[in-house]
């Protein structure tokens, strides 16, 4: 079973994002963290396969979190998700260690 821990504040968004992750991978298992704190508790005490990552979060940024941890976790995926189609927070996203990213307003 993959494991994915799932960084988002807003829970609607954290609930339309579950959902789209069971459609496209099938049985996963999704970890929910609403801040970096709580993402970092996380991955201290589980390995995950993906991290999906919003950008933005109450305590910091999701790009921030990333790397920190892709040095330590290299075989973790992670994917920046943003509402914003900014071109500069996508490329600090991808040059801190993401290895992609996702619109929040796409289609499912």
């Amino acid at each position: 079973m993959k494991h994915i821990l799932m960084v988002e504040d807003d829970a609607d968004t954290r609930s339309w994002f579950s959902l789209v992750l069971q459609k496209a991978f099938g049985e996963v298992k999704i970890i929910e963290a609403a801040s970096i704190e709580q993402a970092e508790n996380r991955v201290d005490r589980q390995h995950f396969n993906l991290a999906i990552v919003d950008i933005y979060l109450p305590d910091g940024r999701g790009i921030d979190f990333i790397q920190r941890i892709k040095p330590a976790r290299p075989g973790l995926f992670c994917v920046v998700v943003t509402a914003f189609d900014d071109s500069a927070d996508i490329f600090a996203a991808l040059k801190a260690g993401a290895d992609g990213y996702l619109l929040k307003d796409m289609e499912p």
